[in-house]
C-alpha cells in the first residue's frame, strides 16, 4: 500500500540501529542479500554499482574570529608572564572575556560599530600585554637590578 507519510520516524531507526550493533546490522545485511540473490530478486550485475546516501550533518565548529583568537593571545601571554614570574598590574582576563563574548552578540545583531569597539579594546589589551616590560618586583632580577630599573623608569628619584 503507497503513503505518503514515513512508516518510521528517522530518530527512531536511529535507535533501533544502535541498539543491534555493529555486528548483528552487519549478520542481518549478510543475510538479506543472501536470500535476495536465491530468490533471483538480486543478481551480481546488480551489485556491481551501489547507491550509498552520505549524506553528513553539519557539524558545529567555532571558526576562529579576531575576537577569539585575540582573547586568546591575551590568555596566553598572561599565562606566560606567570610562569615567568613577571609581575602584572592588571591582566585583563576578566575584562577580556567579556570582551569577546560582547563581540559576538553584537555581530550577530548587525550592530558592528559596538562589536567594532570592543574588538579594539581587545586588541589594544592584547598589544599592552605583548609590550609589557616586567614590573620592578618581579622575580626574575635580583634587588639591585629592580633598583637600577626603577632609576631608568623614575628619574626624579
Amino acid at each position: 500500500m503507497f503513503r505518503h507519510e514515513l512508516r518510521f520516524d528517522r530518530s527512531s531507526l536511529i535507535r533501533w540501529r544502535q541498539r543491534l550493533g555493529e555486528e548483528r546490522l552487519t549478520a542481518l545485511t549478510q543475510e538479506s542479500l543472501a536470500v535476495a540473490t536465491k530468490t533471483g530478486a538480486l543478481t551480481t550485475r546488480d551489485l556491481e554499482r551501489v547507491a550509498v546516501d552520505t549524506t553528513v550533518q553539519p557539524k558545529a565548529i567555532a571558526r576562529p574570529t579576531d575576537a577569539r583568537l585575540t582573547h586568546r593571545a591575551i590568555e596566553k601571554l598572561v599565562a606566560f608572564a606567570k610562569r615567568h614570574g613577571i609581575v602584572l598590574r592588571q591582566s585583563y582576563l576578566r575584562l577580556a572575556k567579556r570582551a569577546a563574548i560582547m563581540v559576538g552578540r553584537y555581530t550577530h545583531a548587525h550592530q558592528f560599530k559596538r562589536a567594532n569597539r570592543e574588538l579594539k579594546f581587545l586588541r589594544t589589551r592584547a598589544a599592552r600585554q605583548s609590550a609589557r616590560r616586567p614590573h620592578a618586583g618581579s622575580r626574575d632580577r635580583g634587588p639591585d637590578q629592580a633598583d637600577r630599573h626603577r632609576a631608568q623608569t623614575h628619574p626624579c628619584r
